[in-house]
């Protein structure tokens, strides 16, 4: 405890089967605050997550994340030094999000606090190429460019119906995937819709990918995972 966590990558090859590696802990800084809705009263359950803001801050310590308390009470032990956004999340409601703010050892930062909006709502079906209801499809959501701990998944119904709530209202990417087909991901604006938006998505398998893996010693694997 006090100790920000950090993160080192090692590659293992056939010359070297062992490595040793020196992994350095630093103290790290405190974080504190609370998750609300837009009345102001406490949301427990939702994932707060430290979102660096600089790509070598988000290398050495990835993104740590918790959950509010019942109180919607949140705290980070420790956590690497450097400029963090905090980002709340939750199934029920728009993210939340702190301004960028700068995190130092043994200078505790308290009262963060993160409020939750109301958001919009995606629905809509996906099918086949032959307008099919494609079932058991699985529908992906995510924030459209920057820095985000966003994502959103759900699978279809047997109709092929999906419902998203509590999404933001921004621009985000929308997409489906079933084991053998996937749609072309689209790009919904969600920042001016004040109803549900209806969405189809056609998952096709005309396109693929295939290739072969090798050993070290340039034979063949069969049976290698993918």
């Amino acid at each position: 405890d006090g100790f920000a966590p950090r993160y080192a990558v090692i590659s293992l090859g056939a010359q070297e089967p062992r490595q040793r590696r020196e992994v350095l802990l630093e103290e790290g800084g405190a974080a504190s605050g609370i998750v609300s809705d837009p009345d102001a009263r406490p949301i427990a359950s939702a994932r707060v997550v430290a979102v660096p803001v600089d790509d070598a801050l988000a290398r050495l310590s990835g993104y740590a994340s918790v959950l509010s308390d019942d109180r919607g009470a949140w705290s980070f032990a420790a956590l690497a030094s450097g400029r963090y956004r905090f980002e709340a999340l939750h199934d029920e409601f728009a993210p939340g999000t702190s301004p960028v703010v700068r995190l130092e050892a043994g200078r505790p930062l308290r009262n963060v606090h993160l409020q939750l909006q109301r958001g919009a709502a995606l629905t809509g079906r996906v099918v086949d190429a032959r307008g099919v209801a494609a079932r058991d499809a699985k529908v992906q959501v995510a924030l459209l460019g920057g820095a985000s701990a966003f994502a959103r998944a759900q699978v279809c119904d047997e109709a092929g119906r999906f419902r998203f709530e509590g999404l933001p209202r921004a621009v985000l990417q929308v997409g489906a995937t079933t084991p053998d087909a996937s749609s072309p991901p689209r790009s919904v604006d969600l920042t001016r819709t004040r109803d549900a938006l209806q969405l189809t998505l056609v998952v096709t398998s005309d396109e693929s990918i295939e290739g072969h893996v090798y050993g070290s010693d340039g034979s063949r694997i069969a049976g290698a995972f993918v």
